[in-house]
């Protein structure tokens, strides 16, 4: 595991790897992209389609190629993250997991951080009595996607919003890795180490470069380039932060798909999109087929269609 190069910029990691519960997932119709990042891991009679997705975007040219959404289609079974129906209901369930037991926002970050705090808030569309209420883990999440929107990166132009509309399009189910309650465990995780005051403080600090930051990591999906994507997310992280969001996730992941698919080595082929930070790196599905013995390789290069 890569060590953290600088701390994190609290915001930007729910666009690019892992946790999508505020997504707000349109279908739209969207033209040819220049490259991807998806792979073929196959082994005996089994093929698992690894699609890396980036769950916010900037614009139309962030797609799958129509290839790869068809063969979507064709899988035995689609996984992602998370299946729409706990998408829809994952912020009821964070609202209730994420409300203060006692005392407000205002009292812990105090007169002066609290004036600054809930006019940067305010900003964003989230006024200071929306927040006072709530966890400093929980403002962060809802105000991550705010501050996202503002610099001009949206849920519809992510990779996840056409799949869902075609698999209700075509009356498929969707299957889910893991439930709402483990994404929740995840933000909780990853923010235990660190105190509100420097949450608030870090997010109005890191907010002037997001756009500069999310063009970067959009324009390394876009070039289908997994290895700088990888590298500029670990750059963002600390060590702790990238077990709870990644590592913990694609073990627990694995796991499941081998105890169901892989071991009782039945013929099956799936389509598992999920972030593309769960794709690379030590712990991520790539390493993981090619460990259990399956050939990977790019989308691009397979011949086996």
């Amino acid at each position: 595991m890569k060590q953290a190069q600088r701390e994190i910029p609290w915001f930007k990691r729910y666009a690019w790897h892992g946790v999508v519960l505020l997504g707000l997932l349109i279908l739209s119709v969207m033209p040819r992209a220049e490259a991807q990042i998806v792979y073929v891991a196959e082994k005996d009679h089994q093929r698992y389609i690894l699609v890396g997705t980036i769950h916010l975007g900037s614009g139309p040219e962030t797609r799958l190629s129509d290839a790869v959404a068809d063969s979507m289609l064709r899988a035995d079974h689609v996984y992602f993250e998370l299946t729409m129906r706990d998408l829809q209901s994952g912020l009821f369930d964070m609202m209730r997991a994420g409300r203060r037991q006692e005392g407000t926002l205002e009292q812990v970050l105090g007169p002066q951080l609290w004036e600054e705090f809930s006019a940067f808030t305010r900003a964003h569309g989230m006024p200071g009595a929306q927040i006072n209420q709530l966890e400093m883990w929980l403002v962060t999440t809802l105000l991550s996607a705010q501050m996202s929107q503002k610099a001009g990166f949206f849920a519809h132009y992510g990779i996840e919003a056409p799949l869902y509309g075609r698999l209700a399009q075509q009356q498929i189910q969707e299957r889910g890795l893991e439930r709402t309650a483990a994404q929740v465990e995840a933000l909780r995780a990853t923010f235990s180490r660190y105190d509100d005051a420097e949450l608030a403080k870090r997010l109005m600090e890191d907010a002037e470069g997001l756009h500069e930051e999310l063009t970067r990591l959009e324009a390394s999906w876009r070039a289908g380039d997994l290895d700088r994507l990888m590298d500029a997310i670990y750059a963002q992280e600390t060590t702790e932060s990238l077990y709870a969001i990644l590592d913990a996730r694609n073990l627990a992941w694995f796991a499941y798909l081998e105890s169901v698919y892989i071991q009782p080595a039945e013929p099956v082929e799936l389509f598992i999109a999920v972030g593309a930070g769960h794709i690379g790196g030590e712990t991520g599905l790539k390493t993981r087929f090619q460990e259990a013995g399956f050939s990977v390789t790019p989308w691009d290069e397979y011949s086996g269609e």
